[in-house]
């Protein structure tokens, strides 16, 4: 390899490890932003290789800390879906269950909190307002009815 070639790959590394020092990243998110400062596939490829190697990124952990994250929030399952694909990231979706990480106890909590945090609206208020902040129609539906099973 060159030594241009070298120079770049470590020009990119620096702009990945500052960005990673700022939050958690996807390794998706992460080669997009190398790739739109101009980074070749192949030196994505190399600065991706450092960061996997010395574990500086883990979509794992990142995921379950977005999930906690839109949790705490008051926001679905749907809405973690709808941010994966528009950070560029769908190919997580086929690599991980995300109801491990998004579980349906901590929608159904979440939901609940959004409604006591609101005094209890009417219930077409609650499916309303549940529907456009993400919550699947399953918790949507419990929190209307409760004790019926479909």
């Amino acid at each position: 390899m060159t030594e241009k070639a070298n120079s770049n790959i470590d020009g990119f590394l620096k702009t990945a490890l500052k960005l990673l020092s700022v939050r958690d990243y996807f390794s998706c998110e992460l080669k997009r932003k190398l790739t739109q400062k101009g980074a070749a596939i192949a030196e994505v490829e190399k600065v991706m290789e450092y960061i996997y190697e010395y574990r500086y990124i883990d979509d794992e952990s990142t995921l379950r800390k977005y999930s906690d994250e839109l949790a705490v929030k008051s926001k679905g399952f749907n809405y973690l879906k709808k941010k994966l694909f528009e950070k560029g990231c769908s190919e997580l979706l086929g690599i991980f269950d995300l109801r491990k990480f998004y579980t349906k106890d901590m929608e159904m909590a979440s939901a609940l909190k959004w409604i006591e945090k609101h005094g209890k609206p009417d219930m077409e208020t609650v499916q309303r307002k549940l529907a456009s902040r993400g919550f699947s129609s399953e918790i949507i539906y419990e929190v209307s009815y409760p004790g019926k099973i479909r």
